[in-house]
């Protein structure tokens, strides 16, 4: 009996050890096939799409002859366009000056209308002024006395007729352009040249109405366009022609007012 028991283990151990050396086997047998599939996959193939697939290196795709001519078209339609937008903003730009100019050109033609309209409000004044003094002088009866020109030197204190320089801003401030104002200037001189020998005259025949008359007339000229220098000295010498009878103090404004005149040729013509 004990036999049998010894028997029967030892077949079992056998058994199991049959067993366990078989399913080894069948493991190493498993293992075997992939070791070459690995070195296979591993090595490094002498295909180059297999190459590119391992590396995962996208082969450089050619751009068709039609990709590229779209890609012109693309291109030159673009440049068109940019074209034509800079056309049209060349042109809304032009028509924007002509504008302008357009505008600044009716401003101007409407400040000459209101400076026309100015100085014919004077011109008119200085008319009617000057028909209520020729009314006055033929209502006048007796002629003033006249002072020697020996004796208005001995008792009568002659005029400095120092003024500030000649400032044309007032027509600036009328909205002139600089050129304009100069155009005025440039028009004021030989008026003042042109009345000059006329104020002798008159002086040498003392007729003060005359005197008046024309010193009045420059002398409005001269302070539309300005103060100062020229314009300061017709405004007093007209002023003491008409309260005061002296030649001496008369003949002494008429030779600044040649001063003056030339100093403006001088610096505006």
């Amino acid at each position: 009996m004990v036999t049998y028991g010894i028997v029967i283990v030892v077949i079992l151990i056998v058994a199991l050890f049959i067993y366990f050396k078989n399913k080894d086997k069948n493991i190493y047998q498993e293992d075997i096939p992939k070791k070459p599939q690995e070195q296979e996959e591993r090595r490094p193939s002498h295909n180059l799409k297999e190459r590119t697939k391992q590396n995962r290196i996208e082969p450089k795709k050619v751009p068709s002859a039609k990709a590229i001519r779209e890609a012109e078209e693309k291109k030159a339609e673009k440049q068109k366009l940019e074209q034509k937008r800079h056309d049209e903003e060349k042109i809304r730009e032009r028509l924007l000056n002509e504008k302008r100019i357009k505008k600044q050109k009716r401003k101007e033609e409407r400040e000459k209308a209101e400076l026309a309209k100015k100085q014919k409000e004077q011109d008119n004044k200085l008319q009617q002024e000057n028909k209520k003094l020729e009314e006055e002088k033929v209502q006048t009866e007796t002629e003033p006395k006249i002072v020697s020109t020996l004796e208005a030197t001995k008792t009568i204190d002659l005029p400095e007729c120092k003024y500030p320089k000649f400032d044309y801003s007032r027509l600036i401030g009328m909205g002139l352009g600089e050129d304009e104002a100069m155009e005025f200037i440039r028009e004021l001189i030989p008026q003042i040249k042109t009345q000059i020998p006329l104020i002798q005259e008159a002086i040498d025949a003392s007729d003060f109405h005359n005197i008046e008359r024309l010193t009045h007339s420059i002398k409005g000229s001269s302070t539309t366009v300005g103060t100062g220098g020229v314009a300061d000295l017709l405004v007093e010498f007209n002023t003491y022609v008409k309260t005061e009878k002296e030649i001496p103090v008369i003949e002494a404004y008429l030779k600044h007012l040649e001063f003056y005149c030339n100093e403006l040729e001088k610096e505006y013509s």
